[in-house]
């Protein structure tokens, strides 16, 4: 694979089915292993360059890969079939899914977060079909982390500007600003179901 050819990793995501796990690529390459395999299931190189970020949807049915040519594409993670491209037109700096799945008992949702500090939101339907649902002037620097809440309800956003918000996913309006201390925040994580 040209990923042995020394092409630098940027990320990796594990498919919460489990069925495998992907790498990307600073040359614009995604590649797929399974489990029980050290060859690549599948590789593409659609990304005109860099890419930063991956997220699966809850089911592991659809992945979504931002690069730094400002381009979301949505694959199919099985055998790799890019599904749609989303031309963004700023640098995408955060990726997330919903905790819920296309086709389930509530639509899925896709977040985007921009070095520009907005948040773009997608409605996800079956298979890959989207709708844009808002753009979220959110903070005043780059969006770095996103995470819905398990029931959709919220979207937590963490930015460089040392801000952590939680927005309504109904209306778009901001729910609760948190301050890191004035630090970058880089991460965001749910707490275990008790």
């Amino acid at each position: 694979t040209r990923w042995d050819q020394g092409s630098p990793v940027n990320c990796v995501a594990y498919s919460p089915n489990g069925s495998g796990f992907v790498v990307c690529m600073d040359d614009g390459g995604l590649i797929f292993y399974t489990p029980t395999s050290s060859e690549a299931a599948w590789e593409s190189y659609e990304h005109e360059y860099g890419v930063k970020k991956l997220a699966f949807s809850a089911n592991g049915a659809l992945l979504a890969s931002a690069s730094h040519d400002q381009t979301v594409r949505l694959w199919n993670p099985q055998d790799g079939s890019q599904l749609k491209v989303i031309e963004i037109g700023e640098t995408i700096t955060s990726l997330a899914f919903s905790t819920t799945s296309p086709g389930e008992d509530q639509p899925g949702f896709l977040a985007a977060g921009l070095d520009n500090g907005k948040i773009v939101v997608w409605q996800i339907e079956r298979g890959a079909g989207m709708k844009a649902l808002a753009t979220l002037q959110a903070h005043d620097a780059a969006v770095t982390a996103l995470l819905f809440a398990r029931d959709n309800s919220l979207l937590a956003s963490g930015s460089a500007d040392g801000l952590i918000r939680i927005w309504n996913m109904a209306d778009g309006t901001m729910n609760t600003e948190i301050p890191a201390n004035g630090s970058e925040v880089t991460g965001l994580t749910l707490a275990p179901d008790d």
